[in-house]
């Protein structure tokens, strides 16, 4: 019998590792935002999602081939940031009534502080990973949702810098450009980005406040 070029086992082995994440975790509410769901329902979730990460984080250490590394990292990721999320989503739902800014969300940006570590495993211990830029834009868009804004933009302008035809190379101008507008620092905005993206009408991003 042939054996199959080690490309395609690779391929296989690679397409295994996506249907264990999908095992592993379904999206609990497809179609329904964690605010959407009911308390128990979140709760729920939630328990899933943690066992997702505890599930994925046993693939990284039982894994021997580093090929397949990238795909658990970029996965890990992903269930942290939707910890997160549910993390939040539960807090509020808890507190309902109390203004947003009297809740201390500590605990729930925990998760995403990992994430923003597991990104910076994939960009700095993989520099030729095809998907690195979206490592790099995944990172830069958790640091912007904890407002760590000037990590943010250097995050933005590494990806715009390494990463020319990225497809997120348009998305990280806008928000950059939008950032030092906002602050009102037209200069370093021309410095960090195309000339296009330092106009008011050029770098208007509707993602939220800056």
């Amino acid at each position: 019998m042939s054996s199959l070029p080690d490309g395609s086992l690779f391929v296989q082995a690679r397409n295994c590792i996506c249907m264990i994440m999908i095992f592993l975790w379904t999206p609990p509410s497809l179609g329904q935002s964690p605010a959407q769901a009911s308390l128990e329902k979140m709760r729920q979730d939630l328990m899933k999602i943690d066992k997702s990460v505890t599930e994925t984080e046993s693939k990284i250490k039982e894994i021997r081939d580093a090929r397949f590394l990238p795909d658990l990292y970029f996965a890990l990721g992903e269930f942290l940031v939707e910890k997160s999320r549910y993390m939040y989503a539960i807090k509020v739902a808890e507190n309902k009534g109390t203004p947003l800014n009297e809740i201390d969300f500590t605990m729930e940006k925990r998760p995403k502080f990992r994430a923003i570590e597991v990104y910076d495993i994939l960009i700095d211990k993989f520099p030729k990973l095809a998907e690195r830029d979206k490592a790099i834009f995944f990172k830069a868009h958790e640091l912007r949702e904890l407002g760590r804004l000037e990590e943010m933009v250097k995050a933005y302008a590494q990806l715009t810098r390494e990463y020319p035809e990225s497809s997120y190379w348009e998305e990280s101008q806008l928000v950059i450009g939008d950032f030092f507008l906002r602050k009102k620092r037209h200069r370093s905005c021309l410095g960090n980005v195309s000339k296009n993206y330092c106009t008011k009408k050029g770098a208007i991003y509707a993602a939220g406040p800056v």
